[in-house]
């Protein structure tokens, strides 16, 4: 349920289109409106808010968001006091939202990478509900119901963003295909389900970064620090959008090319609930009232 004293229309900020004409290019997916949301970590109240402002859920919590995207960055677990009954809101709404028209995608944060590969340290879940959610997360990765990654036009939606290092790993698999958010977003999904499958996770996509305390110069997709991507140089034509580093608003870099959109809605890093809406190739940010 949507708490009551909830105040009905969050802070919006002006729009701005600088991926608008990318989003026109060859081999751009064209959609209509996709909702982003950054990292929740457990907390189910401020996800509840901001899929109720984002005219995604109604009141009750059912999926009322029509034939929009609802995409999740990832780390929906570890840290906050909820994570079980956020991760089960999450995948309800995957099933109900075809129903109506929609789409839920859920990405795969390192914290659930970490889960999946019996690295237990970094969760704050108990050893028998760890061990459960990872099967669950191996079988929704089979059944593509959690993935790596996602392309919507010009837009690569990753939990941690994709350096030059690996995005040069990526373009040899892809050999004489063009390079383009939407090859990567399936590239990168077709090795997040055979590692899983296989729990073989030597591809420098899974790889931690010397910035994140690993041992790898770069981070993968799931553990790259925002900072790093931030100095790093751009892909033409590859515009990111990606969580894992909590910031204290929406920061949009390089010309609208790097967007980070984990504003910390786990009250312990802040709690600002936030999340930004892609249509027609333009990108508009929301901040909700605390």
């Amino acid at each position: 349920m949507i708490p009551e004293n909830s105040t009905p229309h969050p802070k919006q900020t002006p729009e701005h289109h600088s991926g608008a004409k990318a989003a026109q290019r060859r081999g751009a997916r064209k959609s209509g409106t996709l909702i982003a949301v950054g990292d929740v970590h457990g907390e189910l109240e401020g996800l509840y808010r901001v899929l109720h402002y984002a005219g995604l859920i109604n009141s009750r919590g059912r999926w009322a968001g029509g034939s929009m995207t609802l995409l999740q960055i990832g780390d929906v677990v570890d840290r906050g006091p909820r994570c079980h009954e956020t991760n089960e809101l999450l995948a309800r709404l995957q099933n109900e939202a075809p129903r109506h028209g929609g789409k839920v995608i859920r990405l795969l944060g390192n914290h659930e990478l970490e889960l999946i590969k019996r690295n237990f340290c970094l969760t704050t879940l108990q050893m028998h509900d760890a061990e459960h959610y990872r099967k669950r997360l191996v079988s929704d990765i089979a059944a593509g119901k959690v993935t790596a990654a996602f392309a919507d036009q010009d837009y690569l939606f990753t939990h941690a963003g994709l350096m030059p290092d690996v995005m040069k790993e990526l373009n040899k698999a892809l050999g004489t295909q063009p390079p383009s958010p939407v090859a990567y977003a399936v590239l990168l999904n077709q090795l997040l389900k055979t590692a899983a499958a296989e729990n073989d996770f030597s591809h420098p996509i899974f790889n931690i970064g010397k910035s994140r305390g690993g041992r790898h110069r770069t981070g993968g997709i799931f553990w790259e620090d925002f900072r790093n991507l931030s100095d790093a140089p751009s892909a033409p034509g590859l515009l990111q959008i990606v969580g894992h580093t909590p910031l204290n608003k929406i920061v949009s870099l390089k010309n609208g090319a790097l967007i980070g959109i984990d504003t910390g809605l786990f009250r312990g890093y802040g709690g600002i609930p936030s999340y930004i809406r892609l249509k027609r190739g333009k990108i508009k940010t929301f901040y909700l009232p605390r």
